[in-house]
């Protein structure tokens, strides 16, 4: 069993037509560094807002170069502005254990949390070219153990959510109920177990919440990569709307 790559995606990505870097100070003072990636943009028309969490693996990354799955963000057919802020070890998006299959949600956010909801927020506000009821949110490894913690908490703001082998709180799940989620995780997953894709998605279809689940047989932690690279993921993600 292997991890599966690939040297180009299997559809069209594209290079942002812009790159806008800066700081953002949240109201407690936690500084979050991050990325705007801009494609070609029609002025006047609206566009869906991609947060995307990277994993443990980008805290090495000092931001002079991008992460591949971020440029994954960025497809041809599918354009939108996404946002990637950026945390530095040892700040996680979520403060759980990611080896373990049972997690317990910390009553606040943690900072790197609670500052890029704040920045969504302040972006919402000052970005005319933002579409307010189209906010998605995707991240894989840690950053998909974020994506579940941000969702759970501020559900009013976002439109659908991609977490790729994460993990996170079951009891949680009822504050997502209504929630259009595509979760993905590789059963041969060795650095996050699967039980824990497994039993949240089992939780939110008792909720008859509108969940749906890819696991990918003999794929090892880089689920992301087939993930990002199905054309199937995005034709559903930019169909969902805020009600």
């Amino acid at each position: 069993m292997k991890d599966i790559y690939y040297e180009k995606p299997e559809f069209v990505a594209v290079y942002p037509d812009k790159i806008e870097e800066d700081n953002f100070t949240a109201e407690s003072g936690f500084s979050l560094s991050y990325r705007l990636l801009i494609p070609d943009l029609e002025e006047g028309k609206k566009y869906p807002l991609i947060i995307h969490l990277h994993g443990a693996g980008s805290w090495a990354e000092d931001y002079r170069d991008l992460p591949g799955q971020c440029l994954c963000m960025l497809k041809k057919n599918y354009p939108a502005i996404v946002l990637v802020p950026k945390t530095n070890y040892p700040m996680k998006w979520a403060d759980h254990d990611w080896t373990l299959t049972e997690h317990h949600q910390t009553e606040a956010p943690l900072p790197s949390l609670q500052a890029t909801f704040e920045l969504v927020l302040h972006l919402l506000k000052t970005d005319s070219r933002l579409d307010k009821n189209r906010v998605y949110i995707i991240g894989q490894s840690m950053g998909g153990f974020g994506t579940w913690d941000f969702i759970t908490r501020y559900r009013h703001i976002v439109a659908a959510a991609v977490p790729v082998c994460g993990g996170g709180d079951v009891e949680t799940m009822k504050m997502i109920s209504d929630l259009p989620v595509w979760i993905f995780h590789g059963d041969a997953d060795d650095v996050v177990p699967v039980e824990n894709s497994r039993k949240l998605f089992a939780e939110l279809k008792q909720l008859g919440a509108p969940a749906r689940y890819t696991e990918y047989h003999e794929v090892m932690h880089a689920s992301w990569t087939p993930a990002y690279n199905d054309e199937n993921l995005f034709r559903w993600l930019f169909a969902q709307k805020l009600k």
